[in-house]
């Protein structure tokens, strides 16, 4: 589907930008495929067979596709590298055939740390993936109970060694040496 194709059927144009596909199992040529559209709200990029094939892509994996109507079909993926505006990315790409949309998937402009601008109407640089997040998160939900126990009867402790009326400064002042008195009779 062209630009005016989609300007007749009622859709946004998109940005388009040049992409670089390599052989990710046997690196060495490349093949641009240009204007090729950004859609983050797909998942996967699609880039046509004809190239992904030219340069050696092994079809791997099978996924299943619905269209808005509900009809089901499958298209091949398989490993390539991508090159768009400076930056790499190993990833799966589909093998689009003749009649399928090629775009440049979410999950590849993740890879590539690439988000689109409006307001420069390019990709930019996404920033920093929020790995320390995730490994937060894994190690709270993994952690064993017995790493979390210490530390909330510890806090017990501290609470019951208080006297009830404590004002701001008093009250950090007196658990501060209520929990170090703590800390050293659980050490002993």
């Amino acid at each position: 589907m062209n630009d005016a194709d989609r300007e007749t059927h009622g859709l946004p144009l998109v940005f388009a930008t040049d992409v670089e596909i390599e052989n990710l199992t046997a690196r060495g040529p490349r093949i641009t495929v240009t204007s090729v559209p950004v859609d983050s709200g797909a998942l996967l990029s699609w880039l046509p067979s004809t190239a992904l094939e030219r340069i050696g892509v092994q079809r791997w994996k099978r996924w299943q596709f619905q269209r808005p109507e509900g009809s089901v079909f499958e298209r091949w993926s398989g490993p390539a590298l991508l090159h768009v505006a400076g930056k790499s990315t190993a990833d799966d790409v589909i093998f689009a055939e003749a009649t399928d949309r090629c775009f440049i998937g979410a999950r590849s402009l993740a890879g590539l740390s690439l988000r689109f601008d409006p307001v420069v109407n390019r990709l930019v640089y996404a920033g920093p993936s929020p790995a320390a997040v995730a490994a937060k998160l894994l190690h709270r939900s993994t952690a064993p109970p017995l790493y979390v126990r210490p530390f909330t009867a510890h806090a017990r402790a501290v609470n019951r060694m208080l006297p009830s009326r404590l004002t701001g400064s008093e009250s950090w002042i007196a658990k501060r040496s209520v929990s170090r008195r703590v800390l050293s009779i659980v050490a002993r």
